[in-house]
């Protein structure tokens, strides 16, 4: 794509020796536009956050990229010294990681967590802070910020946790905000109030969103363009009207075939059928 936000381009990284293949994702190249959602589907282990990581400069330890380049605002990622990459994460960059109740501290304040994110890219004054964690809370829709910025995660519900960690990702206004799986461990309901929350922000914002997921229920939802990885390679790559109406690639097939239908509705109970369960004034 002319003017990319993100280009990752023919990206290879290799796994140690011993591990099951040679290579955590291997020639990988895809795209990100202003003001575009691009899913990243696959299984476990197909390579999606790997890709994440890279972008991030978050790869574990051990691996390093052996080919390719990770664009991003005209500038080579890889290439970029330590220092640079940490002012880009946070900042221009920014993260949703799976589960908030790791990636949180546990010893601080919500309030504090998203305040830390500001001063880590430059923000002193302490009421320009506070003002504007107040902002941000209120802005992923949480109920009665005033009383959340001094709570700590233990004590919020999942989605609410989520919606922090959405709002310590906003809170520098990046560029492009990648989403790793953040509703896999939501209920169906804040499932959908997340993906609502976090397709709106992107309307409004106009930034890019990489969005990585296994579900493609989810895919249908917000997807722009859809990006398929198999055991480390792209293989199929389209909008996704194309890749889940007239999917290409036997594995894609075999995604979408795995998707569970509604079937038809069950024979009615007999009136005698025995009681199993009786519950009563519990």
């Amino acid at each position: 794509m002319s003017g990319a936000l993100l280009s990752i381009e023919s990206l290879t990284i290799p796994l140690p020796q011993g591990a099951d293949r040679p290579h955590a994702i291997e020639d990988v190249s895809f795209t990100i536009g202003r003001g575009e959602i691009v899913c990243i589907v696959g299984e476990s282990g197909s390579g999606k956050s790997m890709s994440a990581s890279a972008v991030m400069g978050l790869l574990p330890e051990g691996l390093t990229p052996s080919a390719g380049r990770v664009v991003f605002g005209g500038r080579d990622l890889l290439g970029l010294p330590a220092a640079e990459r940490r002012r880009l994460r946070g900042g221009k960059a920014a993260m949703i990681f799976q589960e908030p109740m790791t990636a949180l501290n546990p010893v601080m304040t919500v309030g504090d967590q998203i305040a830390e994110a500001l001063v880590a890219h430059g923000m002193r004054d302490r009421t320009a802070i506070r003002r504007r964690v107040i902002e941000l809370l209120t802005r992923v829709d949480l109920p009665e910020p005033e009383k959340i910025v001094k709570s700590h995660p233990f004590r919020l519900s999942g989605g609410q946790r989520q919606r922090v960690m959405i709002a310590i990702a906003l809170a520098n206004e990046p560029d492009l905000l990648i989403a790793d799986e953040p509703t896999t461990a939501l209920d169906v309901t804040t499932q959908a109030q997340i993906l609502e929350l976090i397709r709106e922000i992107q309307a409004r914002t106009g930034m890019g969103v990489m969005f990585i997921t296994h579900d493609f229920g989810v895919v249908a939802e917000i997807a722009h363009r859809v990006v398929v990885m198999c055991a480390g390679r792209v293989v199929e790559q389209g909008t996704a009207d194309e890749v889940l109406n007239r999917p290409r690639h036997p594995y894609t097939i075999k995604l979408i075939g795995a998707v569970p239908r509604l079937e038809a509705a069950a024979p009615p109970i007999p009136a005698d059928a025995p009681v199993v369960l009786d519950v009563a004034g519990l």
